[in-house]
């Protein structure tokens, strides 16, 4: 048996580590494991970085314009959705995490693996960095959410996103936790318990940080004495706009007071 994981998008970030940490386990179950991706990925650097060792993996790569604006990341992008679809035929399951390829793609073994939780009826471009927004507002309105019903497998990363989504949408996928070293995070683990939020990541939409504001905000209304903690990196303009769009939002519902960013 044969699958590819399509890894689509670079960095050392939870997203990587979890395709890596796939890519382990079904090698470990015996399917031979291809990965197409965009730039070169390092076996070497992936096991320095994530601790898992991808030796025997085939990785293919495809050839992309050196640039980083609007336009030039849709060509990219449109390059890449060709090769995909070119060679997803050849095998048996396909690991994707992203919706504007299930408008291409039909194959009857996809693993599809939804990152965030899903809040509206269809799919919107979330606020991100410039040079993404344009092929993310394209993606967005060619997206839809028919892959979740046609995937073979369909998982997300946590009960929270699980039941939003079935609320919203009508179908519950599985919850299969990311692949975090919880033996390392326990050694931190405070004695004194408090009653919060904590939403950790890059301060963009597509985290869903406005989630810890409207919880907190539902939890003081029931009289539980609960605060946000939101914490993360605003590096450019898009991200400090997105920021105070939270502040705004804390006002809105009367929480000011009770989230703090970090």
């Amino acid at each position: 048996m044969r699958a590819l994981i399509y890894w689509s998008i670079s960095g050392v970030g939870g997203a990587q580590r979890l395709y890596a940490a796939f890519a382990r386990a079904l090698m470990e179950c015996g399917i031979n494991v291809d990965i197409l991706a965009s730039y070169g990925i390092s076996l070497s650097k992936v096991k320095r970085d994530h601790g898992i060792d991808l030796s025997g993996v085939n990785v293919a790569v495809v050839k992309r314009l050196p640039c980083s604006n609007a336009p030039c990341g849709l060509v990219n992008s449109t390059v890449g959705v060709g090769k995909l679809t070119s060679i997803a035929g050849d095998y048996d399951l396909l690991y994707l995490d992203d919706l504007y390829l299930s408008r291409y793609i039909r194959h009857s073994g996809i693993i599809f693996y939804v990152h965030g939780y899903i809040d509206r009826t269809r799919p919107v471009a979330p606020l991100s960095k410039p040079h993404r927004m344009i092929p993310m507002a394209v993606q967005a309105m060619l997206s839809s959410y028919d892959v979740f019903r046609r995937a073979r497998y369909l998982f997300t990363n946590s009960h929270v996103n699980a039941y939003i989504m079935h609320r919203i949408i009508g179908i519950k996928p599985s919850v299969l936790h990311p692949p975090v070293d919880t033996e390392l995070a326990g050694r931190y683990r405070s004695r004194v318990r408090e009653d919060a939020v904590v939403s950790f990541g890059r301060l963009g939409s597509a985290k869903g940080h406005d989630l810890a504001i409207r919880v907190v905000g539902e939890l003081r209304r029931s009289g539980v004495d609960a605060e946000a903690y939101i914490m993360g990196s605003a590096d450019d303009s898009t991200a400090r706009l997105y920021v105070a769009n939270l502040l705004k939002l804390a006002e809105r519902l009367g929480v000011a007071k009770h989230v703090k960013f970090m």
